[in-house]
């Protein structure tokens, strides 16, 4: 930065409200970024200064706050390497000598260099702190960076170095997998001999964590490619017996993950082209948690007809709560009421969630196909838990259609700030409320429902609402 330059622009009265009036709005169209600061936060902020390159207002800073840079060197230089300033971690390092990081610190540094391809900020970092750094963690999460120079540059590192590899959770396979990159993967297959390998099941799952058909397909060519090799013929029998028994579950993850351009290529390649029947018992639960109705339309087709044994109460419910009618018409279609009242000693069922989460078109089409009691249902949960979210319309429905509801249901609308569904049931059930509707609305400072309450109903509250001094500066205790 120009100093001089920058000097004359702070001068310069109309420049200056120009310029930084619309900093924030410079900053969102040219950087695409959501998070903005005011000047005047910046400017005090060693972790922002650091982060936009600043140098020299982070020496003027250090003038005069040098132990608050010190205190704060951790989130300063994290900042420093995300935006690649290397200028200024030498600047910390050099000048202010922060070096007092934990090596755990130290080590995530490293590892965030390594994610964001920062070749130089790393070879300078080896060079302050070698003896400090763990190089296998960082050449662990390499791949992630997309650039194979630095996961060859770390392989060099910890080629000579003594390294317990087994220690590490994750593998440098599994990461260069999930990045996509199928070239550092296949260097990383080329040079097994720096890093130990990772079980093919892993990798699987991490390519398809990650949504890369591209890897899939490599992965599947390179096993097919290993079955051909002569020489290898032991490592590949272990190799495919290991895929027989894992296939299943590695179709499964793909599902789970709605992968379903990768899980078609998988069921292809490793059970329809070889006429083998794939079966599973989450296959259409994973389906209807994602809400993926052409993932069950393709299930349907290639793994076996929809019953009630195929879905279980916890998946209809995120089904209902999601409010999506499709997938509930979609299940309704092949097992009717069976699946939705297998279940019946549920505390929950599928309505009330619909109800609970504001979605009345569901709610109606499920009063109207499906039995799940009505009034002579125990549960009241519909309107209790519709009342929370001032759902009045859901509630008149329930309502209308002789569904139950209890003394929670007042007290929700009083504890949810729902005053006009408290009226209406106040007016339109019989129920009542207890202390707790009170209670709830003086803990959380609705003083309207406070008083109205006390002016309209018998019930009263406890101590915890009288002891609130607000109630008491209102008059109302």
């Amino acid at each position: 930065m120009n100093k001089q330059l920058f000097l004359r622009l702070f001068n310069n009265k109309t420049l200056f409200y120009i310029i930084f009036n619309y900093a924030n709005y410079i900053f969102k169209i040219v950087l695409k970024k959501n998070i903005v600061f005011k000047w005047n936060k910046v400017i005090l902020s060693p972790s922002i200064l650091a982060g936009n390159g600043y140098l020299e207002l982070l020496k003027h800073y250090a003038n005069e706050h040098r132990y608050s840079i010190i205190y704060n060197a951790y989130s300063v230089l994290n900042n420093s390497i995300i935006a690649n300033h290397l200028n200024i971690i030498k600047y910390l390092c050099e000048d202010l000598k922060v070096d007092s990081l934990a090596k755990d610190d130290k080590d995530n540094l490293f590892r965030l260099a390594s994610r964001f391809s920062r070749l130089q900020i790393i070879r300078y970092l080896v060079e302050v702190w070698n003896i400090d750094l763990d190089y296998y963690a960082a050449f662990i999460e390499s791949p992630l960076s997309g650039d194979i120079t630095i996961v060859k540059y770390l392989s060099e590192q910890i080629a000579v170095a003594d390294i317990k590899q087994n220690r590490y959770p994750k593998t440098v396979f599994e990461m260069a997998a999930k990045s996509g990159d199928v070239n550092i993967l296949e260097w990383l297959y080329s040079n097994q001999s720096v890093c130990h390998t990772a079980g093919w099941g892993s990798v699987y799952h991490s390519a398809i964590e990650g949504g890369h058909l591209p890897m899939v397909e490599y992965l599947l060519e390179r096993n097919n490619h290993n079955n051909n090799i002569n020489n290898n013929i032991k490592q590949s029998l272990e190799l495919d017996s290991y895929l027989q028994q894992t296939r299943k579950y590695i179709i499964d993850f793909g599902i789970e993950k709605d992968k379903l351009e990768i899980v078609k290529l998988l069921h292809s390649v490793w059970f329809k082209n070889q006429n083998k029947e794939f079966k599973s018992n989450n296959a259409y639960k994973f389906a209807i948690n994602n809400g993926n109705c052409e993932m069950l339309e393709w299930l349907e087709e290639n793994v076996g007809g929809f019953t009630s044994s195929s879905v279980n109460s916890e998946t209809l419910n995120i089904a209902a709560a999601k409010g999506r009618l499709d997938l509930v018409k979609w299940i309704y279609g092949r097992c009717g009421e069976q699946c939705f009242n297998s279940n019946n000693d549920r505390e929950f069922s599928a309505l009330d969630f619909a109800a609970a989460n504001g979605h009345f078109e569901l709610v109606i089409w499920m009063n109207e196909n499906i039995n799940f009691g009505g009034c002579s249902s125990p549960s009241t949960n519909a309107i209790d838990y519709a009342s929370k979210g001032g759902y009045l319309e859901i509630i008149q429905y329930l309502h209308n259609n002789r569904y139950c509801c209890s003394e929670k249901a007042m007290d929700n609308a009083a504890k949810y700030n729902q005053f006009d569904t408290l009226k209406w049931l106040h007016l339109n059930r019989s129920e009542g409320c207890t202390t707790n509707a009170m209670d709830s609305a003086a803990k959380s400072n609705h003083i309207n429902i406070v008083k109205w309450l006390h002016e309209n109903r018998s019930e009263g509250c406890t101590t915890n609402a009288i002891d609130k001094p607000s109630l008491r500066s209102d008059g109302i205790t």
